[in-house]
């Protein structure tokens, strides 16, 4: 999934910024967003995460692409 994340957050030219984080190295961040399973995208805006938004599993490209215009169309 990375690699295809990588790509759209390039096609979307700065529309979105994207951040990874090490789960090993970042317990107390996956426990502050309740992440339980990898991988799992959680969209934030203002340090908020977006209500009922997060991403858990690839879902494909072409599902991913439209979660994401989603979320951009909501801000």
């Amino acid at each position: 999934m990375k690699p295809v994340v990588e790509r759209l957050a390039g096609q979307y030219g700065g529309r979105f910024l994207l951040g990874e984080v090490d789960a090993d190295r970042s317990r107390d961040l996956m426990t502050r967003y309740n992440v339980r399973y990898l991988p799992t995208l959680v969209p934030v805006r203002d340090s908020a995460e977006l209500p009922n938004s997060r991403l858990i599993g690839y879902p494909g490209e072409a599902k991913l692409k439209a979660w994401i215009d989603a979320r951009l169309a909501k801000g």
